[in-house]
């Protein structure tokens, strides 16, 4: 179904529009792509802001935006970002930031993650808008939070929940690709930094030296180790992380991981390496919490320190909750109501495996989320991303019905 309610063309241009101005995370700068929106928006009748993550002028900017209802419902959020991940080494048949439309396709970087569902939003808000201005407005504020550096650790939503812009909303719901079915848990994460410290010595002499590379090494076998087994034959550390992290698989999220995904050390070729760092990636379903995973890590890095005559340090530089609603939550249940009517099709529940802005924004804000946008992650972080127009247009008479349903 294909509602002529919907600026089609106005979404398809908008989306080529965000594509076409690079905001790759690293190096975290939205600024140009933020103005570009907000401009847009303005040019509709919204009222919107640029606003400096760290500072006014800053390269990392937010886009705040408002459709004024009457104030008779609480205000409803539409919450999408505006960095990408960077175009990466491999080979794109198109450029990246060209926005080129083929046999139904807009390929391009941020083409599903995520500068289509933010169009979509954007075109949804500006029909919204449009029909206030005729004698139909919302009963309730939208608001459009457009954040910056989702792709490291949602900064940009933190700074926006921090500022009291979006206090008192009723609900929200996060743009990122879901083929435009119903988001309504996603899995958390923590970060775990691991720096080992041994002593250097002649490569030909190895007893003499605390080597840090290999005593990594058999750290990461452990963790591993303790996160695959259910056994009892590990150490006390291993067990106080099994604890922590196994559990059984959820239906819609599946099981917890631990990833290692950086290494480095070494000093030269014929030296004891007396210095080792990682990085692990551990995911976790709701309920779990960040800080029990990483006293386990913790143990269990003393022990290996223990055996291998090495001080090991870890640390986090942060945490994203586990987040889940019910499947038949009121919000869950309008956003399948106006996907069905967008669509023509039933839309099944779902859950993410990543984390999105709302492991920033509902634990702070206490509200409702679900998650919707089209697109699908795995067409997202890679060469020749791309999302159907259709899906785009979809989304767009998506998130219209939504903001009808919530604001009336």
């Amino acid at each position: 179904m294909r509602a002529a309610a919907v600026d089609e063309s106005g979404v398809l241009a908008l989306a080529c529009d965000l594509i076409r101005i690079p905001s790759p995370n690293p190096p975290w700068d939205e600024r140009a792509v933020a103005e570009h929106l907000a401009q847009w928006l303005r040019d509709t009748g919204i009222d919107a802001d640029v606003l400096g993550v760290e500072a006014p002028n800053a390269p990392h900017a937010n886009v705040f935006a408002r459709v004024r209802g009457t104030g008779q419902r609480a205000p409803f959020v539409f919450c999408g970002h505006l960095d990408t991940v960077p175009p990466g080494e491999g080979t794109w048949t198109r450029g990246p930031y060209e926005a080129v439309v083929h046999d139904g396709r807009l390929h391009g970087l941020g083409a599903a993650d995520m500068k289509g569902g933010v169009a979509a939003m954007a075109v949804a808000a500006r029909r919204l808008a449009r029909e206030a201005g005729l004698g139909q407005p919302l009963q309730g504020d939208l608001l459009l939070a457009f954040t910056s550096g989702e792709e490291t650790r949602s900064r940009g939503a933190r700074a926006l929940a921090r500022a009291g812009l979006l206090d008192g909303a009723a609900g929200i719901v996060i743009g990122e690709p879901t083929g435009n079915r119903v988001g309504i848990a996603e899995k958390g994460g923590i970060w775990v930094d691991v720096a080992v410290t041994g002593r250097t010595a002649h490569g030909s002499l190895p007893h003499l030296g605390a080597n840090a590379v290999a005593a990594l090494a058999e750290l990461l076998v452990c963790l591993e180790a303790a996160v695959a087994s259910t056994s009892d034959g590990m150490s006390t550390g291993q067990a106080e992380l099994r604890d922590a992290v196994v559990r059984s698989a959820d239906a819609l999220l599946g099981s917890p991981t631990l990833t290692a995904t950086g290494f480095d050390g070494g000093v030269a070729a014929n030296v004891v390496p007396d210095r080792a760092t990682a990085v692990l990636d551990i995911r976790l379903l709701p309920g779990q919490e960040g800080a029990a995973v990483l006293s386990g890590v913790r143990a269990v890095a003393s022990e290996v320190a223990a055996r291998r005559g090495v001080q090991i340090e870890v640390t986090s530089p942060g945490e994203r909750v586990p987040l889940a609603i019910p499947s038949d939550h009121p919000l869950a249940n309008a956003c399948a109501a106006a996907v069905e009517r967008a669509t023509g099709h039933v839309p099944v529940r779902m859950g993410l495996t990543g984390a999105t802005d709302a492991t920033e924004l509902v634990p702070h804000l206490g509200l409702p989320f679900v998650i919707c946008g089209p697109g699908h992650m795995a067409q997202a972080h890679q060469p020749d991303e791309w999302v159907s127009t259709r899906a785009l247009e979809q989304a767009a008479e998506v998130y219209y019905h939504l903001a009808r349903a919530m604001l009336g």
